[in-house]
């Protein structure tokens, strides 16, 4: 594994986590909401940002357009099981409970998931970073 490699993994999870550690403190302290709702609204971001991962790590060099191109099956495979998995420990109320999350409206859980897929922009923009 190259040096680049490193760094890029590294701040690739640094921007998943900040996001998700930002997003977790503003709906705590700024939006007031209860912390089984915020940590439901961090933990989509989490899983969502590191579904997506797979999009730009295919690429050894940055490239626009469209990253959804020529994905492997098992790929589309694995982000539509991440995503059921997802929907039903966060949204499903007898499973959010066991994980302690608190089921959310789901204009939240959308508005966490986009925030979550759009950290393919962000991690393309690491990978220009560093080329």
């Amino acid at each position: 594994m190259s040096r680049r490699h490193v760094v890029l993994s590294l701040l690739q999870g640094v921007s998943v986590t900040a996001v998700v550690m930002g997003l977790y403190a503003l709906s705590l302290q700024v939006w007031d909401m209860a912390p089984a709702a915020a940590a439901t609204l961090a933990f989509v971001v989490l899983v969502s940002a590191n579904a997506v991962l797979i999009l730009p790590s295919r690429f050894a060099q940055t490239r626009g357009g469209n990253l959804l191109r020529d994905l492997p099956v098992v790929s589309w495979w694995v982000l539509g099981g991440t995503l059921a998995a997802l929907l039903l420990i966060t949204q499903w109320s007898v499973l959010a409970a066991a994980f302690g999350f608190a089921v959310l409206p789901v204009w939240q859980w959308l508005a966490a998931l986009g925030l979550g897929l759009a950290m393919v922009g962000v991690f393309q923009l690491n990978k220009w970073v560093l080329r």
